[in-house]
Parts: structure tokens; sequence; C-alpha cells
């Protein structure tokens, strides 16, 4: 699975633009805000990107879930879960997963949509091994 998002970030981030252009001035303070969030956002994510690139793992999942933080956005939790994947931590890459695919709903194409469930599944199969290794 390759990383997505980042144009898509990028059109939100011009919507974000033109909606907090059009707000009253007595919400100025809170548009500045919401715009200076926004940014480290988009930092964040960039961040991320070139350290997943790099195999810094731990890394980027900081970084993914500083930008999730700041801006919440069901194409950044698919990020954070292929960084818990790739460091081997399969319970919390389902999570992560799993939230892509509900919060996302019918904005995920169902290409990959199929694709997203199919890797869910396999990593539940490896939870749920480890949980019984555990057990035993």
């Amino acid at each position: 699975m390759a990383l997505r998002g980042v144009s898509t970030l990028g059109a939100l981030a011009v919507v974000a633009g033109l909606l907090s252009a059009v707000r009253p001035a007595v919400a100025g303070d809170e548009a500045v805000a919401t715009e200076g969030k926004r940014l480290a956002a988009q930092e964040a994510y960039r961040q991320a990107v070139d350290l997943f690139d790099h195999a810094k793992y731990a890394e980027a999942l900081a970084e993914f879930e500083r930008a999730y933080a700041l801006a919440p956005s069901f194409r950044i939790s698919y990020n954070i879960g292929l960084s818990h994947a790739a460091l081997g931590d399969s319970l919390s890459a389902v999570e992560a997963l799993s939230r892509y695919l509900r919060e996302g709903g019918e904005r995920v194409p169902a290409a990959r949509r199929q694709e997203v469930g199919a890797e869910v599944a396999r990593l539940s199969e490896i939870s749920l091994g480890i949980i019984c290794a555990t057990m035993v």
C-alpha cells in the first residue's frame, strides 16, 4: 500500500482558506488559530511522509499522529495504520485502518475499501495469533 492524501490535504487547505475568508470579523482570532493548526498539520504530514519514505517508521508515526491531532482526517488514519504495520504493531494498525474505513465511508473508493479491508483481515489474523500465543 502506498501513502496517499497529499493532494487531497492541499485541496482541503484551499477550501479551509476560502471559508475562513468569509467568516465574520468577530471570528478573526479563531480563524487565525484554525489556520495555524492547519499549517502545522500540513507540515507534520509532509515530515511524516518523508520519514516513512526513509523507513523511519516510529518517527513517521509520531508526525502522522501530530497531524491528526491538529487536523483530524480519515486519510491520515490510513497513514497511521501503515506506520503501525511497518513497526509490527498489527493490533494498532487494525484500529487505525478500521477508523480510516469507518470515518471515510463512501469517500473511500470501492477498490480501495476492498484493498484496505483485506489488509485489516490479514493484520487481524496476525493479532489474533499473537494474543493466542501469549495465552499459552
